[in-house]
C-alpha cells in the first residue's frame, strides 16, 4: 500500500526521524519526560519516546493536537496528547495527519526480526520448524502493531521505521533513497 500526497510526505519524515538516532526509545508510553538510562546509548535520556509518540510529537510540531501535563491523571511521568489522558495511542487527530486507519497502525517487518523467543510471531514457513533449523534470514513479511513492534518485540526505531515504510509508503526504497540535486 502506498499512502497518497500528503500523507506519504508526512509518512516519510516520521520514518527518517525514527530512523535517525535523534530519538530516545521506550515502551509502554507515548512520552516519558525525566532522566532515564538509555540501554542502548548507556546515557541518561530527558525525554524517551515510544514509536507512536515520535510520530505524535511531529505532529505537535505541525500544530496537531496538545500536550497534557500528565499531573492530571494517574500516570506518573507519561505525557497524553489528548485532554482524556491517551498515553499509548495516537489521538484521532494525529491518525488523520498521517492516514493511517488504526490508533494503533500496523506495519509489516521482516520475519527474521522477531527473535527465537517469540516463535509465535514468526511467519507460517517458520512457525513449528524447531529453533536450530529456523532460517534466521526469513525474508517473509508479517504484520504487526506499533506497539507491538516497540513494545513486546523489542524492535529498534530503525526496524520499525522499515516496517512502517513496507506498509505505508510501498518499500523501504523511499526510506534509504538519497535525495538528488
Amino acid at each position: 500500500m502506498r499512502l497518497p500526497e500528503p500523507y506519504y510526505s508526512r509518512v516519510l519524515r516520521f520514518c527518517k526521524e525514527l530512523a535517525s538516532g535523534r530519538w530516545h526509545q521506550i515502551d509502554g508510553k507515548l512520552r516519558v519526560d525525566g532522566p532515564v538510562y538509555d540501554k542502548l546509548t548507556h546515557l541518561i535520556a530527558n525525554v524517551r519516546f515510544c514509536c507512536l509518540g515520535v510520530a505524535c510529537e511531529l505532529a505537535l510540531r505541525e500544530g496537531v493536537g496538545h500536550r497534557v501535563d500528565a499531573k492530571y491523571w494517574d500516570t506518573a511521568d507519561a505525557v497524553a496528547l489528548d485532554p482524556a489522558g491517551n498515553t499509548s495511542d495516537l489521538t484521532g487527530a494525529v491518525m488523520a495527519f498521517y492516514g493511517f486507519d488504526d490508533a494503533n497502525p500496523e506495519l509489516t517487518i521482516l520475519c527474521s526480526q522477531v527473535s527465537d523467543s517469540q516463535p509465535g510471531n514468526w511467519c507460517e514457513d517458520c512457525r513449528g520448524v524447531p529453533d536450530d533449523e529456523r532460517n534466521v534470514e526469513c525474508t517473509n513479511t508479517i504484520n504487526v502493531s506499533a506497539t507491538d513492534a516497540n513494545d513486546d518485540l523489542g524492535l529498534a526505531f530503525t526496524q520499525i521505521a522499515d516496517g512502517f515504510a513496507r506498509r505505508w509508503l510501498g518499500g523501504v526504497e523511499a526510506l534509504h533513497a538519497t535525495p538528488t540535486s
